[in-house]
Order: C-alpha cells, then structure tokens, then sequence
C-alpha cells in the first residue's frame, strides 16, 4: 500500500518585510482531493490544518480541460508536517525524497514558523528549496527572487 496521490509537498519562498533579508521558507504540505468530508475528517485527525477551496473555473483556459468537480486542499505547515513525515514516510513512493529532504529541511529551522536566512544552514536550505523545487516539476525561479538566493549565497 502506498499514501501518494493527490496533493505535494514544497517549499515556497515568500516575501517577508519583518527580515533583514527580505524572505523567508515557507514549508507546505498539501493534501488534495474532491472529497469534502475526506478532507474535513484529515484535518479533525491531524488537528491542524488550513482548508482551501479551489472550484472549477466557469471556462477553460486556452488549450487546458475544465475541472468539473470543486477541490479541496488542507494545507499543513511546519509543526503538522514535523509531526506527519515520519508516521508516513515508509508509506510514500514518489513523494518520498519530497518527504525526506522536507524533513532535513525542517532540521534547521526553528519550531513555529518561517526559516529565515543568514543562519549556518543557508546554503543546504537552499539546495533543498531548489531540489524539491526541481521534483515538483518547477525549474523557473522568477528573477528578482533568483537574485536573492545569489546574493544569500555569497554572504
């Protein structure tokens, strides 16, 4: 038996003003599925969790298929996902190096929130941020952020 399915596990790179740098990780855990109760019973089990709602477009972008049912996202964060990766990662077949490298990930950041730059794990926290980045199918970093992690990179 195997957990993959719908949903993914990243690393998002947000702007954040209250930082010297200017950005901060953000670790996200996604799990997705048209089924309301399927997801609402998730977040009961988990106990934490944000519930997104993400419904059909009224018509289909250029060259792209119409979803036709609602989706529904629980968004999990740091502490869901420190508590999570290990109960299931003997479970994961193509999510697993998204898991693992997540839980290394999360080694050097501090309980409750953001990973900020400018610490002695920068550079591992950016090679993982981009390895999880390259898993997940997204190569492309907008420029102004590219530039940030250079800069981070040579301090």
């Amino acid at each position: 038996m195997a957990l993959d399915g719908e949903g993914y596990i990243t690393i998002s790179l947000v702007k954040e003003k209250r930082r010297k740098s200017g950005l901060s990780f953000q670790p996200k855990f996604v799990i997705s599925n048209t089924n309301k109760e399927l997801i609402q019973k998730l977040r009961e089990i988990i106990g934490e969790g944000r519930i997104d709602i993400k419904r059909p477009p009224l018509k289909a972008k250029w060259g792209k298929k119409t979803p036709k049912k609602t989706k529904y996202d629980l968004q999990l964060y740091s502490n869901a996902i420190r508590e999570i990766i290990p109960q299931i990662k003997g479970w994961l077949i193509c999510k697993r190096e998204h898991a693992e490298l997540m839980e290394e990930f999360l080694k050097y950041t501090k309980r409750g929130g953001f990973s900020f730059f400018l610490d002695p794990y920068t550079k591992r926290k950016i090679e993982i941020f981009e390895r999880i980045r390259e898993l997940n199918g997204k190569h492309k970093l907008p420029e102004y952020k590219r530039q940030w992690l250079e800069s981070l990179m040579e301090r």
